[in-house]
């Protein structure tokens, strides 16, 4: 539930500005003409310049961008009396030779959180200070990651993450984990070269692609997105492969991460298929226990980093044993971190009443 505006924009406008960063390089790419300006971190203009279709703006010494310290310059493109505003950060994530996650080279470890819109007045509509104070609640716990559970936010969202400082994993609307349920007897995420399976119907591809080219193209300018996220419970389906494979082409700079190719490659759900395993750039799970992520941690065959993207159920009652998993990341550099379920309950107040308590239907989920 998000505004709604109309837009009007001058005839020979600007298209698909796409920008990246590249050691002390600011690479632009679009479509037209226009007056680029690069402003500061302290609000000076650092150079100005005429382009069309492209641009390189060299930056002496540039301050990195991290969650810590969130270091943003800005682009200013104007055109015929349009100007639009894009926030700069020079960060490289990555994974180094101990297969840990990297910023700037640096290893960080992810406390994270999983995030809806929600709020006890108003349901799923939020204005921008409630989004605003969930962010600031979240600085002050020391959260640095969300993952954006379960599809991308509003725009303003990314942005307040930009100048607060986290690392966003960007989850594509993809979710069709229903279809375990289609019949009574139908086995757990029995989705393996079945055809009744959108995911493998190929009438779909398209709008499976469609998902990840559209949240990518909204949001690819962000300096705080750290991974591509193809989708939550939806099994591992060819369609789903085509999202990974489509991610690998065009954004070379983030991870993907597609939490059913991990668990269908190695991990708890039957049958596996090892070659699932090597498809995404993170190892992912939700509950896991806690012998299962220490095994995988001194596996000394599984290179992947070990993203527990879900753990530690924190609605209704909950959450338990974050020291015991956290106890674990410390020690192993390939275990990264991981998110919360969740920040908050889907909860509505009504008269003094809460109405909801958990995503569970009226049960209270006690996190086992």
């Amino acid at each position: 539930f998000r505004d709604v505006y109309v837009l009007s924009r001058p005839k020979g406008h600007i298209n698909d500005v796409d920008i990246t960063t590249d050691g002390d390089t600011i690479n632009v790419s679009f479509d037209g003409k226009a007056e680029i300006t690069l402003i500061s971190p302290e609000g000076e203009v650092l150079n100005k310049l005429q382009a069309t279709d492209s641009a390189k703006i060299k930056v002496s010494n540039p301050v990195l961008w991290n969650a810590e310290k969130p270091v943003l310059y800005e682009l200013v493109f104007e055109n015929n009396g349009e100007v639009i505003r894009q926030s700069v950060g020079f960060v490289t994530y990555g994974i180094n030779e101990r297969n840990a996650f990297t910023v700037n080279g640096v290893e960080v470890k992810l406390k994270g959180i999983n995030r809806h819109d929600t709020h006890p007045y108003n349901g799923y509509t939020m204005t921008d200070e409630e989004l605003l104070n969930d962010l600031n609640l979240m600085k002050k716990l020391n959260i640095n990651c969300i993952r954006t559970a379960h599809y991308p936010p509003t725009p303003k969202f990314l942005e307040y993450c930009n100048r607060l400082g986290f690392y966003v994993m960007l989850e594509t609307d993809i979710e069709i984990h229903g279809f375990t349920t289609r019949y009574s007897n139908a086995g757990d995420y029995d989705c393996i070269d079945n055809p009744e399976w959108i995911g493998n119907r190929p009438e779909w591809k398209e709008s499976y692609i469609e998902r990840i080219e559209r949240a990518y193209n909204r949001d690819k300018n962000n300096p705080c997105i750290f991974s591509w996220s193809t989708g939550n419970e939806s099994g591992h389906c060819e369609n789903n492969y085509e999202m990974i494979k489509w991610l690998n082409k065009t954004d070379k700079k983030r991870l993907v991460h597609c939490e059913d190719a991990s668990q269908f490659g190695h991990g708890w759900r039957q049958p596996q298929v090892p070659e699932f395993y090597d498809r995404p750039d993170l190892y992912s799970t939700m509950y896991p226990p806690y012998g299962q992520v220490e095994e995988y941690a001194n596996d000394e065959t599984k290179k992947k980093p070990y993203f527990l993207c879900e753990y530690s159920h924190a609605m209704g009652n909950g959450p338990g044993d974050v020291k015991d998993y956290w106890d674990m990341i410390y020690k192993y550099p390939k275990l990264i971190g991981g998110c919360i379920w969740e920040w908050a309950d889907h909860t509505v107040e009504v008269d003094g009443v809460y109405k909801y308590g958990g995503d569970f239907g009226e049960k209270v989920h006690d996190g086992n």
